[in-house]
């Protein structure tokens, strides 16, 4: 069991079975009073890695491994290292360019950074000094820099319109989606 007290396999069975494609998971958190170092975070990601990725690569479903700001693998650019000295198959990236930008990255350059690891992509905007997922265009996050490096990148992967801002999404949807369309995502 995980620390939640969820069987960890069971994330993939279920995404499995429920015919989806991705599991996406933070890296992990540390507490900023008394942190872990970074070399045991890395460990005790791996662990957890060498538990679910048997279980994912035989059902055909991908890790998806989302950098968060206040966590550590903060970035593309700090994943994607990590990622690719495990040299393991079903495992990605689930970029989220709000979160990029908050922790301080340039989300088209941290498309280059994950290349062919980027497995999934969420959208949604916020500034740089206050975390948000609201509705683009409504924020700071350059969308048409971000779609037009997820084209150079050739992503083809699934891309999630992720809306945690408290506000009724079903309002705004039809205009969201046409701002989103002329950045390229139908």
């Amino acid at each position: 069991r995980d620390v939640t007290g969820v069987q960890t396999c069971a994330l993939p069975i279920l995404t499995a079975e429920l015919e989806g494609e991705s599991v996406v998971m933070i890296t992990g958190r540390r507490n900023v009073l008394i942190p872990v170092p970074e070399e045991r975070a890395k460990d005790l990601l791996r662990a957890q890695l060498d538990r679910l990725l048997p279980v994912a690569q035989s059902l055909g479903v991908t890790i998806a491994l989302e950098p968060v700001p206040f966590g550590f693998l903060q970035t593309a650019r700090e994943v994607a290292p990590f990622i690719r000295e495990l040299r393991a198959d079903r495992l990605g990236i689930a970029l989220d360019c709000a979160n990029c930008y908050f922790a301080g990255a340039d989300p088209a350059q941290e498309v280059a950074e994950s290349g062919e690891l980027t497995s999934v992509v969420h959208i949604s905007d916020t500034w740089r000094d206050r975390w948000a997922h609201t509705r683009v265009a409504t924020a700071e996050v350059d969308f048409g820099a971000f779609a037009s490096a997820l084209r150079a990148s050739q992503f083809a992967g699934t891309t999630v319109y992720e809306l945690v801002d408290g506000d009724d999404p079903a309002p705004r949807l039809r205009t969201d989606r046409a701002a989103l369309a002329e950045w390229g995502w139908r």
